[in-house]
């Protein structure tokens, strides 16, 4: 309750933006909130999120994962007016910054799911206690570490594209 408090919505931004993956919190996204700053497929933790995203590795969902991150609106709407790449003189359009971050994150997406297909993994817990990033509304936590239950062994698995966990 303590996290659905302090973060609200997570989705998986497994479209990159211009960082390698990432987890993204909207701050001020309460129940009552008005539905401008909620987004169209949320989790109220990012347990439920990592959960979520591990079932769709498991079945090689592709097309559910995509769905679980972000789309273009909402990326439009939640989260360009507060990235620096929005800011005047940068010359960078909210479509140009998409399409780009759609490459990385689909590359990303066959990536994760060709290194861990046919993986039982089973969560355990997800730290965000690397680098976080905020942008007025919005939070990105760069290194999240997903740790699961791989036929018993405990192990920190890269799903979000985190440079500091570890696969096999």
């Amino acid at each position: 309750m303590l996290l659905r408090k302090n973060i609200l919505v997570f989705k998986v931004v497994v479209l990159c933006l211009f960082f390698a993956g990432a987890l993204l919190a909207c701050k001020g996204c309460q129940g009552g909130s008005s539905p401008e700053k909620r987004l169209d497929k949320s989790f109220n933790s990012v347990e439920k999120l990592t959960e979520e995203f591990l079932v769709t590795l498991q079945n090689e969902d592709l097309q559910t994962m995509k769905e679980i991150a972000a789309n273009q609106e909402e990326f439009e709407r939640l989260l360009w007016p507060h990235l620096p790449a929005s800011r005047p003189g940068t010359n960078l359009t909210p479509e140009f910054v998409w399409r780009q971050s759609q490459i990385q994150s689909l590359s990303s997406l066959r990536s994760t799911m060709d290194r861990y297909k046919g993986s039982d993994l089973n969560l355990i817990r997800v730290e965000l206690s690397g680098e976080v990033r905020e942008y007025g509304e919005l939070k990105l936590f760069m290194d999240p570490e997903v740790v699961v239950s791989v036929e018993g062994v405990e192990r920190k698995v890269d799903l979000f594209g985190g440079d500091n966990a570890t696969g096999w």
